[in-house]
């Protein structure tokens, strides 16, 4: 925990910003609402009001009880911060725990789970980027894939059913937004089917070369790819260094095919043979150093 003080328009918002944290992860204004920032009120003219005095005693109490318990106490002054406890370095960012060295000897495990259906899928279309939400069935999907409450924390692409599938399997978790691990971007393809472009010459073109040419206005395989692979080695390599032994992905098929794709050591295994239904994901354990990812198994999760 971090505690800011300081007076009125002094900064403190700014610098909470300036660490990473959205202002919904911060709680500000503790002096009125018993949050985590707070307005100072000792320093001024003692109130006539007895109810004003015990008010400033209380708030005092209150601000010395979060200092004692918080890892880094910052006075911002005109904008500027001073540390009374902690410093930059021990200072949490971003809600999430200090970094520390990564390690290419620790294992980690990453669950990378396929979204549930949407109407879409359905109806066997290039959904892509756009962003629909679940079906009936795909809630269903979710709801018989059950909830499990042992996950802390889920990261999800932007897309939000993504998110609505997340929130019916792991619903005691903090969803994590990862940008990057989104779907493909099929361009002029997205939101139509197969049957509806049979007589589309780009869309010819592109099946005959394997789905791997850019799509008119969209993304290449080959792109794609790079972007996915991209994100989550990010997100794990960050993972890494602050010790998280597990990371549970709510994504999309074409995510788990690009990053099997890439880092499964199956060269007879083709791009599209790594896809599963929805709801359904890979269990992979693996490093994440300086040597980069390196697979060591993959098994079905669930």
């Amino acid at each position: 925990m971090i505690l800011v003080v300081g007076g009125l328009a002094s900064g403190k918002r700014t610098f909470a910003r300036s660490l990473g944290f959205a202002d919904e992860d911060a709680a500000f204004d503790v002096h009125e609402r018993l949050r985590m920032t707070c307005a100072e009120v000792g320093n001024g003219i003692v109130p006539l009001d007895p109810d004003e005095r015990a008010w400033r005693e209380a708030v005092g109490r209150l601000s010395s009880a979060l200092a004692e318990r918080a890892d880094a106490v910052v006075r911002t002054v005109c904008g500027i911060p001073v540390f009374l406890k902690g410093d930059s370095d021990t200072c949490p960012r971003g809600g999430r725990p200090p970094l520390r060295q990564a390690s290419d000897n620790a294992e980690m495990e990453l669950v990378l789970i396929r979204h549930g259906q949407t109407p879409g899928n359905e109806e066997r279309r290039y959904v892509g980027i756009v962003d629909q939400p679940l079906s009936d069935a795909g809630r269903a999907q979710a709801r018989a894939a059950g909830a499990r409450d042992d996950v802390v924390r889920v990261y999800v692409s932007t897309l939000k059913r993504t998110h609505e599938t997340a929130a019916l399997m792991f619903p005691r978790a903090e969803q994590v937004v990862v940008e990057g691990i989104q779907e493909m971007d099929f361009g002029a393809f997205a939101g139509r089917s197969a049957d509806e472009m049979a007589d589309d010459s780009d869309y010819r073109a592109w099946v005959e070369s394997e789905c791997t040419a850019p799509c008119p206005g969209g993304e290449s395989q080959g792109h794609f790819t790079d972007r996915v692979c991209a994100a989550l080695e990010k997100l794990l390599r960050e993972a890494s260094e602050r010790g998280e032994k597990r990371l549970v992905v709510v994504a999309h098929g074409g995510t788990m095919m690009s990053f099997l794709d890439r880092y499964g050591n199956d060269p007879s295994k083709k791009y599209w043979e790594w896809l599963l239904g929805n709801c359904e994901g890979y269990r992979i354990t693996l490093t994440c150093g300086d040597a980069g990812i390196q697979v060591r198994s993959i098994g079905q999760w669930g």
